[in-house]
């Protein structure tokens, strides 16, 4: 999983600006580097079990059910993006 980084905030006075974005554009500003804290992993840990423990949990027809809904979804999604392309295929957009 990616971090996403947090950029510093973009200050309001235009004198301000003006050098944050030359010290970016000359490579002067230091981009901090992300620090996975023990919150991150042990967040990461429990979801990692909670996984295991609701699949041991569940019985062969909940995870049935789960599977065919997931199925259904899956398909409906494929339905609506031919008959997107079929309609545009039939209506194309006009020109001019």
């Amino acid at each position: 999983m990616a971090f996403m980084t947090k950029r510093p905030k973009r200050p309001r006075d235009p004198i301000q600006l003006a050098k944050l974005i030359g010290d970016n554009a000359t490579g002067q500003t230091v981009e901090p580097k992300p620090d996975p804290s023990a919150l991150t992993e042990s967040s990461r840990r429990g979801g990692l079990k909670g996984g295991n423990a609701r699949a041991d949990k569940l019985t062969p027809v909940e995870r049935k059910s789960i599977a065919l809904s997931a199925e259904v979804m899956l398909l409906q999604d494929q339905l609506q993006a031919v008959v997107t392309q079929r309609e545009t295929i039939l209506n194309p957009p006009r020109q001019g």
